[in-house]
């Protein structure tokens, strides 16, 4: 939360989630919406998705529950 206006933290947020490539393939679906309460993790985030629809928690989360290397995030609009 370091660097958030004050008006931004502690606010209960949702994060829409696009799904590209193979990622979309094994999601079944072109993304997801995840409610988060505030400011989050990309981890965190990736993991309630992964809760969501379990088919794609081998292409986001490595064996320690962290994001994949390999995994391409962007942020913003489209």
């Amino acid at each position: 939360t370091r660097g958030l206006p004050a008006s931004r933290r502690n606010r209960d947020m949702t994060v829409r989630l696009r799904y590209l490539a193979q990622l979309r393939l094994f999601a079944g679906r072109a993304g997801d919406e995840v409610d988060v309460p505030g400011p989050e993790s990309v981890a965190s985030v990736l993991a309630r998705a992964a809760d969501l629809n379990p088919a794609i928690a081998p292409l986001v989360l490595d064996g320690a529950g962290g994001v994949r290397r390999s995994l391409l995030v962007f942020r913003g609009e489209d």
